[in-house]
């Protein structure tokens, strides 16, 4: 049962979907060496997507690279990148409908690929879901 579920006392409508997104550039983005920057196009996603965050924080690496999440009551977001790579990280659990989720991918490759990355490479784990049983 997801957070909000949980909150709300209601049984769960939907299994969970893990969604891992890695997105390759040729060369890195200036842009987006700026937690600013990130956080700006992750919340647009969240917002569009109309998950709602409970907590959030970052932190940047001294040398290079950003890593960050958002709890949301509907799971959580989180983020990585290495710049040294031309690799993006972006991890989203939800347990909202599968609509919502594909909501939030949409958003996520519209926010990414005005950097004209090489390769947007995205996978959906459905998580927790389990067959019933026939008699």
């Amino acid at each position: 049962m997801c957070i909000r579920d949980r909150l709300l006392n209601r049984p769960t409508q939907e299994p969970g979907f893990h969604v891992l997104v890695d997105i390759f550039f040729r060369e890195f983005p200036n842009d987006l060496h700026s937690l600013d920057q990130i956080q700006a196009k992750l919340e647009k996603v969240i917002k569009i997507a109309q998950l709602n965050v409970v907590k959030q924080d970052s932190y940047a690496f001294d040398e290079h690279g950003l890593t960050g999440f958002y709890i949301l009551s509907e799971s959580h977001l989180a983020f990585h990148t290495w710049p040294e790579n031309g690799y993006i990280a972006i991890d989203l659990f939800t347990c909202s409908t599968r609509a919502k989720t594909d909501i939030a991918i949409e958003a996520i490759k519209k926010e990414f690929i005005e950097y004209n990355p090489k390769k947007i490479k995205i996978r959906v784990v459905r998580r927790g879901f389990v067959y019933k049983k026939e008699n």
